[in-house]
């Protein structure tokens, strides 16, 4: 019998992108369901713009076009395993939430609401058997 596919998507996952305790918690459900390993994890980040994979392998989404041009960089990293990084544009900045003043980006909103359309376009290509949503970030997949 084949193991259960299931797509993990979150904004944040330690060592990769971590602000706080939403990167501390993916990790760990992360790392948990791969130790039992009755399950095959798809761990989907956004594309922030800064993390090397190894066996790195780009593709294009099929996203509505209010998006723009969304993409997928699938691979292996060294601290978290295989992952796939989507991108759309305005995602990847210095932080994720905030400016260098430390107020929120004023278009948050529609960053992650673009980057939720094309992890649902991921979704969609890969065909999981569940998805697990985490956050805000990724609330409109579901939809």
């Amino acid at each position: 019998m084949n193991r259960p596919r299931v797509c993990f998507a979150a904004a944040e996952f330690a060592p990769l992108a971590a602000v706080g305790g939403l990167a501390e918690a993916t990790s760990g459900l992360v790392r948990e369901l791969a130790r039992v390993g009755d399950v095959e994890v798809d761990l989907v980040l956004p594309d922030y713009g800064d993390v090397e994979l190894d066996a790195e392998r780009r593709t294009t989404l099929d996203v509505p076009p209010w998006v723009g041009e969304a993409t997928r960089r699938r691979g292996h990293h060294p601290g978290a395993g295989p992952v796939s990084l989507i991108g759309v544009p305005g995602l990847a900045r210095e932080h994720p939430y905030v400016d260098p003043r430390g107020l929120p980006w004023p278009d948050n909103e529609a960053r992650f609401l673009a980057f939720s359309a094309a992890v649902a376009a991921h979704v969609v290509d890969t065909g999981p058997d569940l998805v697990h949503l985490n956050d805000w970030h990724t609330a409109a997949v579901s939809a």
